[in-house]
């Protein structure tokens, strides 16, 4: 389907000429029987509608995302079938406006808008929609009201809905629904104590050829965990503040308490101020970076800090990790075998990313590999990449600073996406922005 933004000329053209364009652009697409006008049924609904689509592909290019949202409301209630990439460009959109939204009643407005866009998108494009709208809103549930969902009856409800989705879209479903599908499945079976949701989720990913015999296998291994290995808090200390009232929790791992999430403060530990770096860096002065230069990633990543930064923003009690402290961590988990993965006691890295936010990758063991089966730990390393004069690496490397300095060169631990064993370094640029994990004093 040809993608009209790119023939328009609104209101420098003559009306012969516009005329001419809508006719060709009518032509081009399949009219839903739902839209009896694809544009508008006169001429001067025509040339507003098409004059909002251009807006919208303009504005949305140029990252201007409330004058896009506007000309995509206009778009989405008076020319619905218009053009097929309102309804997954509109997602795209409104997924960045609910993410980045404080007001809690503006949000779920949103929320509401998009679930209702995809429920209008099979009507107006069935035979690009009709499959895998379902599966759209599944996903919306998912990622912006899961945390609402705390009965057993309503995860029994989204349960049911990822399976619809599934039946409905089979072949069309793309791998991050197979795994909030699978990871539902065994919130249910944690919830009842039964077991046949986790394993109807299996054979159902087996049938369609989602998990292969080596994926099923990891799968089944992180799930035989015994009680004693399973994932727990510090005792006596839960959950750790830092000086802005952030809560993390915390993560016992062998005889190390960690906590269980990146750092995210915006002040150091004794209350002073860390500047927000855009293109700035400094050896001396304090810095904190947006991972992948945006702020909405900063809740689920942390920040990013210089050296100066990450030596001072561990709370009071919790300290940057030193070189020791890693190996220490990292020889635990190696002489456990339900946290290696394959041959070799390095081959770790599964159990401490988390099983989101990292790129794909084929190699059996790897971290970007089969990703439900990660996480062992519960550890939950995120790949926020780094800053260095520009954001790299988001989405497939997660760098921790460590507080050990070895002939003028500054330590940092690695989690690579396509790499089974854990890395580390030692680099002489301390203005560098990498993440930072916390381990009790």
């Amino acid at each position: 389907m040809k993608n009209p933004f790119n023939i328009l000329h609104l209101k420098q053209t003559t009306m012969k000429k516009l005329t001419a364009t809508i006719v060709l652009l009518i032509s081009s697409m399949c009219i839903s029987a739902q839209c009896p006008f694809k544009y508008g049924a006169t001429e001067e609904d025509s040339l507003e509608c098409l004059q909002q689509l251009t807006n919208f592909h303009m504005f949305y290019k140029s990252k201007e995302y409330t004058d896009a949202y506007k000309a995509w409301q206009y778009c989405i209630n008076n020319c619905p079938c218009s053009w097929d990439g309102l309804y997954l460009r509109g997602n795209s959109l409104l997924s960045k406006l609910i993410k980045d939204e404080n007001d809690p009643m503006r949000k779920e407005r949103l929320i509401d808008s998009l679930l209702y866009t995809w429920d209008i998108s099979k009507i107006n494009f069935p035979d690009k929609y009709s499959k895998i709208y379902l599966a759209q809103k599944t996903n919306i549930i998912y990622n912006f009201r899961r945390e609402k969902i705390t009965s057993t009856e309503e995860l029994s409800q989204l349960l049911e809905m990822y399976i619809n989705a599934i039946e409905l879209g089979k072949e069309k479903i793309q791998s991050y629904t197979w795994e909030q599908y699978i990871e539902i499945a065994e919130e249910m079976t944690k919830a009842t104590n039964e077991d046949k949701y986790a394993k109807e989720a299996y054979l159902r990913a087996v049938e369609y050829n989602f998990l292969d015999e080596s994926s099923l296998d990891l799968l089944i291994k992180k799930r035989q965990i015994t009680p004693d290995q399973q994932i727990k808090p510090c005792s006596n200390v839960a959950t750790v503040r830092d000086a802005e009232g952030n809560v993390y929790n915390t993560l016992q791992i062998g005889k190390q308490c960690w906590m269980k999430e990146n750092m995210r403060a915006t002040c150091d530990k004794n209350g002073n101020s860390i500047a927000s770096g855009t293109v700035s860096s400094s050896f001396t002065t304090p810095y904190r970076y947006y991972p992948n230069n945006d702020k909405s990633n900063v809740n689920e990543f942390g920040y990013l800090y210089n050296w100066e930064a990450a030596m001072k923003v561990c709370p009071s009690g919790w300290h940057l990790p030193s070189y020791p402290e890693w190996m220490e961590l990292v020889d635990y988990l190696g002489s456990q075998n339900q946290y290696v993965c394959g041959k070799g006691k390095e081959n770790i890295n599964k159990a401490l990313a988390s099983t989101k936010g990292w790129g794909s990758c084929t190699e059996e063991c790897a971290t970007g590999y089969f990703k439900l089966s990660n996480n062992a730990t519960g550890f939950s390393a995120m790949p926020a990449g780094t800053y260095n004069n520009e954001y790299r690496w988001f989405g497939t490397v997660c760098a921790f600073w460590g507080s050990t300095i070895e002939r003028g060169d500054y330590y940092y631990f690695i989690i690579g996406n396509k790499r089974a064993d854990w890395d580390h370094a030692y680099s002489d640029n301390k203005a560098e922005g990498l993440s930072v994990r916390c381990v009790k004093d």
